[in-house]
């Protein structure tokens, strides 16, 4: 009897550790005044959240850019690198209570993290503000995509950059190949394709670890669902609809040998590129 008693209260006492284990990390990624040192998990997310953005836990993101401090920028990077390798080996680390805190912070530096996903080298471009490497950043977006809503949100916000980069793209540049080098179509659809690759890939990791919960062909319809509302289609659709808004003719959109086959063909390339 006394030995099951014993038992009980070990499993127990592990039980209740994890809350504060995720706690205590959580509250050593950033440095805190006196008050946040017994901060609960939930506390805590909402203070690095606030820590990165500068503005309250869950204030809705202004439409127009946000510039971020120097202070505000070495949040950012300190919180997504300390969670990236905290949850290196199992994403279930990063905990639910703050998953939405994180996909509030990404969606403040959508610019940031479209250049850094979207860069052609690790590390995306030398003179980028914030120093995050692409497979941290990632592997972080990896582990808040264990919530679906807070996947959501962070996919949304750079769907909603995209579709900014793509209206800067008028007639001339999306009918007529250009002369020099610089090919400013080609440079915003291989960056676009190259971060809806990503996610989509992300949200794919994500999908097939809550396969064990349902049948192949559930997960499977998942995924197909998916890639055709979020992933290259989407942003093929984002292409042609801006083709139509400029006056470009659909015969030209639909064809196969044209400019536009050429745009969405560098698109479609840098989507399915590792």
């Amino acid at each position: 009897m006394i030995l099951v008693v014993v038992g009980v209260f070990t499993m127990l006492s592990c039980e209740d550790e994890k809350p504060e284990d995720d706690a205590r990390f959580c509250r050593s990624v950033l440095p805190l005044k006196d008050e946040g040192r017994s901060d609960s998990i939930d506390r805590c997310g909402e203070r690095l959240e606030s820590a990165m953005t500068g503005r309250p836990p869950g204030a809705a993101r202004p439409k127009d850019p946000v510039p971020h401090t120097d202070k505000q920028i070495r949040a950012f990077e300190n919180v997504v690198n300390a969670y990236a390798r905290h949850t290196a080996n199992d994403y279930s680390r990063m905990p639910g209570q703050i998953r939405g805190n994180m996909a509030s912070a990404l969606t403040y530096y959508s610019r940031e993290v479209h250049e850094i996903l979207g860069g052609q080298v690790d590390g995306g471009y030398p003179e980028q503000r914030v120093k995050v490497e692409q497979t941290s950043l990632r592997g972080f977006i990896r582990a808040v995509a264990e919530d679906s809503k807070s996947f959501h949100a962070v996919r949304e916000a750079q769907m909603g950059y995209i579709a900014e980069d793509i209206q800067q793209l008028d007639r001339r540049i999306l009918s007529v190949e250009p002369r020099g080098d610089t090919d400013e179509a080609r440079e915003v659809v291989v960056e676009a394709g190259s971060v809806v690759g990503a996610l989509t890939r992300i949200r794919a990791e994500a999908l097939s670890g809550e396969s064990s919960d349902k049948g192949s062909a559930e997960s499977e319809a998942e995924l197909s669902k998916d890639y055709e509302e979020n992933g290259y289609p989407r942003l093929r659709n984002l292409i042609h609809e801006r083709a139509r808004e400029v006056g470009i003719p659909e015969g030209d959109i639909s064809n196969s040998g044209g400019r536009l086959a050429d745009i969405t063909g560098w698109a479609n390339a840098a989507y399915n590129a590792k």
